[in-house]
């Protein structure tokens, strides 16, 4: 057993959360949900959704997360033709994503990805167990293979593997890190793009839904430039680094901090997509001071509801988008109605 509580990877479990069942399952290639071949039938239109545990669907169960809802939404409507790819992965941000997506990923031959992350990106955070754990699945050689034969394999390599890194998070400063957050995450965004563009697969960039007003000390964060300023603005006042056990570092320093990156990574994003003609779908421009707080279970993820909220508002706009009305018959005519999330596990 790990030392935390952190999901065992590629192992099926289940967990019980205020007197709630959640089962979590995984395909040969860890991705959640039903196994799926990698090599998909002519006839079926593949969509990855690729993301951070947002995507995972933390918290819920196999049968409310967003790419399960989205699936079932369109399934009900179009039968057979298409199939939905859970690709999230807690603590993975656009470097960790670029890789899968070149990767394992590629394997399973998606006709259009779906990009949903940004808040793992907004602050270099060594402190995130999974996330320095999750880089040795990409380092790519011996080192690589030998982890991932003996992660939660052994249970001494796993003890010892997760103590050293618990041992370094101790007493280390988070950082607001200009070139981490602007250009790096930049240049990842463009490699996807290129990546994509190159290998013929569609892309659309969904904007990440965080539990924060969309105002932020008087700032529209929906705006470029207000978004920009307040992003530089906490630069100048040197709001970082801090030390992890620092006590002026409370909930709601670190939200805030977070919110503000993960916003202004949001334009960054949605420029770089603008420029190669990507289409970007904003949910937060759906409302005007913040999405609705009954959605969410913390500050980033959300309860089965609001995964479906999203699910619904993706579904909606991938009616206008090029890939899907070429492969089938998604004309923009509305459905009969959304669904209940306790209706969903029956459409498929």
């Amino acid at each position: 057993q790990s030392i935390i509580d952190v999901p065992k990877p590629c192992r099926d479990y289940e967990e019980v959360k205020e007197d709630k069942r959640i089962v979590y399952t995984y395909n040969i290639d860890c991705f959640r949900g039903r196994e799926i071949e990698r090599q998909k039938e002519s006839s079926v239109f593949r969509i990855a959704m690729l993301g951070d545990s947002t995507v995972f669907g933390a918290g819920t169960s196999d049968d409310e997360t967003v790419p399960y809802y989205l699936e079932g939404l369109i399934d009900r409507d179009y039968p057979g033709q298409f199939a939905v790819l859970n690709a999230g992965f807690g603590g993975y941000h656009a470097g960790f994503l670029k890789e899968l997506l070149k990767g394992k990923l590629t394997l399973y031959e998606p006709d259009l990805v779906l990009y949903y992350e940004a808040i793992n990106n907004a602050t270099n955070n060594p402190g995130f167990l999974d996330t320095e754990i999750g880089k040795l699945r990409h380092l790519g050689n011996l080192r690589t293979f030998i982890h991932e034969s003996l992660y939660y394999q052994s249970m001494a390599y796993t003890y010892l593997l997760e103590r050293y890194y618990m041992y370094l998070s101790r007493g280390r400063e988070r950082n607001i890190d200009d070139y981490q957050i602007n250009d790096e995450f930049s240049e990842d965004i463009k490699g996807i793009i290129e990546y994509t563009k190159s290998n013929e697969i569609g892309l659309v960039f969904v904007k990440q839904v965080i539990n924060y007003p969309l105002e932020i000390d008087g700032f529209n964060t929906l705006d470029f430039d207000e978004s920009k300023e307040l992003y530089e603005a906490q630069l100048a006042e040197a709001m970082m680094p801090h030390s992890v056990n620092d006590p002026e570092w409370n909930t709601d320093t670190l939200g805030k901090v977070h919110a503000v990156n993960q916003r202004y990574l949001l334009h960054l994003m949605e420029n770089l997509a603008t420029k190669d003609d990507i289409p970007v779908i904003d949910f937060l421009a759906s409302y005007d001071e913040q999405v609705p707080k009954e959605y969410f279970a913390d500050f980033v993820h959300q309860h089965a509801a609001g995964n479906l909220k999203v699910a619904e508002f993706i579904y909606e706009q991938l009616k206008d988008h090029e890939y899907i009305r070429r492969h089938c018959c998604l004309d923009g005519e509305e459905s009969d109605g959304a669904l209940e999330p306790t209706e969903m596990a029956d459409v498929r």
